[in-house]
């Protein structure tokens, strides 16, 4: 059986993929992400408790003498450890989340995807509107991308022209 990690510090991806091996029946192991980065990829034998239920599970938690945190890269495992140290729980956060063990080399279950993180939806949202500014000043005839969600469509027929905007009013002129 696996012993106690010292003193309520933290706990590297290391000594948790040893405790993991052999697990006490007084220890628990809780990722903090939402269920959706938990279905994408997650450590083996941990289970999911979103942030946003560590209150309502925190009772339920009081039967273990020790419990693991993890999440992406620690920074709700911070806010989950507040959060069950304020209900008296000894809570353990483990040091870089999925991140470290990944680095480690560590396996990780893989699941059929999930929902984009939020962290990931920002960096998306961020990585169009760059690449829209840096696209504004490329105008050629055509069909192109003159803001992130609405575009251009010039249809050069005869003297008239088909020019969609969607650029809020949604309306349609034929000039």
């Amino acid at each position: 059986m696996a012993t106690s990690t010292v003193d309520n510090s933290t706990c590297s991806v290391t000594r948790l993929k040893e405790i993991l091996v052999d697990p006490c029946q007084s220890q628990a192991f809780i990722d903090v992400r939402t269920g959706g980065e938990y279905k994408g990829s997650h450590i083996s034998g941990v289970q999911n408790i979103p942030l946003s239920d560590i209150d309502k599970q925190a009772q339920r938690l009081g039967q273990y003498e020790e419990i693991y945190v993890s999440c992406h890269n620690g920074m709700r495992t911070k806010q989950a450890v507040k959060k069950l140290q304020a209900h008296g729980l000894n809570a353990i956060p483990v040091e870089g989340g999925i991140v470290a063990w990944r680095k480690a080399g560590f396996p990780l279950a893989e699941g059929k995807g999930g929902t984009i993180s939020v962290m990931r939806q920002v960096q998306i949202i961020f990585g169009l509107l760059a690449l829209r500014l840096a696209l504004k000043p490329i105008r050629k005839p055509g069909f192109y991308w003159t803001d992130l969600f609405c575009w251009d469509w010039i249809t050069h027929r005869r003297k008239h022209r088909l020019v969609w905007f969607c650029n809020g009013s949604g309306r349609i002129t034929l000039e």
